[in-house]
């Protein structure tokens, strides 16, 4: 979902405000480093490319389309950047990145820690280890939409793949976590993707 004033805060930076420009960068920027750690473990060049791509933002701002939402336009502009540094470098980062693609990791958050009692503890357990199991695809896919909270047409655009594939993804990770986790129906899908998004299980 996307935040109502976004567009605003969106469009007094292009016009030149170092306040929202901070704001965002203050904002996404650390969401940004962590959505491009699941591609690469060169800490480096994810930074380098951060710093990069709003610095380019900054010098390109008056010729910069509108958007309602901050945090795809941020994502999508990282992840091609990121790309083309990963491919414009050797055969072992090529390599690096053809295996990153294949494996698409789930990361806890160090927040994990912090939950209501030891149930909770363990169904958050469980979880983490059913979305490792699940195939890179689907990772990345519940990721982008539960964690960062895309919509399909947003999945579609920035994975590169059909909307009705984006639904398809999310369809049957979701049951394949319910059938790991040996829950049926007795788990609502909504109490589900509420762990996903309060533990940030995936970030």
């Amino acid at each position: 979902m996307h935040d109502n004033n976004e567009a605003e805060v969106w469009d007094a930076f292009r016009t030149g405000s170092v306040q929202s420009y901070e704001h965002i960068y203050n904002t996404y920027a650390k969401q940004m480093y962590q959505f491009c750690r699941h591609y690469t473990s060169n800490h480096e060049m994810v930074e380098d490319c951060i710093q990069e791509l709003f610095t380019e933002l900054w010098e390109r701002r008056d010729h910069l389309g509108q958007t309602d939402s901050i945090r795809f336009y941020l994502l999508r502009s990282i992840k091609r950047k990121l790309f083309r540094r990963m491919q414009a470098e050797n055969k072992r980062k090529k390599r690096e990145i053809e295996k990153s693609m294949e494996g698409f990791k789930a990361i806890p958050h160090p927040e994990n820690s912090i939950l209501a009692d030891v149930g909770e503890q363990q169904m958050l357990t469980d979880l983490l280890n059913a979305i490792n199991s699940l195939p890179a695809r689907q990772r990345e896919v519940l990721y982008l939409r539960y964690y960062h909270g895309l919509n399909f047409d947003e999945l579609s655009e920035l994975m590169d793949i059909p909307k009705k594939t984006a639904y398809n993804i999310v369809f049957i990770a979701t049951n394949a976590l319910r059938k790991q986790l040996n829950t049926g129906t007795n788990l609502n899908l909504a109490y589900l993707l509420c762990v996903l998004i309060r533990s940030a299980i995936i970030n």
